[in-house]
């Protein structure tokens, strides 16, 4: 039996996010269609710290699925997915990789992203001038008017659903080119979500890619798949630091 470990909220006594709460039904829906109790959770209040859990898998926010990742399994350091360099072309603006820089020089406004750390520095730059920002390796876009927001559902390289969660929902994605970012991109995690764009301009375009854990689902409800792609995420990680 595989057990989910969901952040809890210490005053109410329930999940923290909505992603934990999707895990109950996903459990009742797996466990009646397989007719056995393949599947259990539990809600910890806090950290790992202290706890024997390694085989199981945490649900919740970035910050409580690094502190099980480093007290279960000792790795310190998650890697952001941001934009793979395969997938550079659908991002429709002008993309820089620079590595070990204090000082950015720009000329328009700018999102810049570690590349080092989830959750670590990310920041807009403004206008047109010479920016002090932490010492890192950095993703730098160039910044783009967005009239609506959308994350696609990815496993094994098959699009589950796609949701809006900003900006105007009447405003579809193309259909076609998520389909070509999904078959573009070749390293990819067992399960991702991958959040694109519509532009004032009407163009499709990638935002970010992120593994499969700590991910807002904004209506996404396929319990035959979700807890498999929790489990994916979290093994993703496990694996490619042995």
């Amino acid at each position: 039996m595989k057990t989910f470990l969901i952040q809890g909220n210490e005053i109410t006594k329930c999940p923290e996010h909505d992603f934990g709460y999707a895990v109950f039904e996903s459990i009742k829906y797996n466990n009646w269609y397989y007719n056995e109790g393949k599947f259990d959770c539990d809600i910890i209040y806090g950290t790992f710290d202290g706890l024997k859990c390694k085989e199981c898998i945490p649900v919740g926010s970035v910050e409580f699925v690094l502190n099980f990742l480093k007290t279960q399994h000792n790795i310190q350091k998650v890697l952001p997915i941001n934009i793979p360099e395969e997938l550079d072309t659908f991002s429709n603006r002008k993309i820089e990789r620079k590595y070990n820089i204090d000082t950015i020089i720009h000329d328009h406004d700018i999102i810049i992203k570690s590349m080092t750390g989830i959750k670590k520095y990310t920041d807009i730059l403004y206008g047109n001038v010479i920016s002090n920002v932490p010492l890192d390796d950095y993703i730098i876009s160039e910044v783009i008017a967005i009239e609506s927001e959308w994350r696609c559902f990815v496993r094994n390289n098959r699009l589950l659903d796609i949701k809006c969660y900003s900006g105007n929902p009447f405003l579809v994605p193309s259909e076609d080119i998520i389909y070509a970012m999904i078959d573009s991109y070749k390293r990819s995690p067992n399960s991702y979500t991958l959040d694109v764009a519509i532009s004032d301009k009407g163009k499709t375009s990638i935002i970010e890619i992120h593994n499969f854990f700590s991910c807002g689902l904004y209506g996404f409800n396929d319990y035959g798949n979700y807890l498999n792609m929790l489990l994916d995420g979290i093994n993703w990680e496990i694996n490619k630091t042995i």
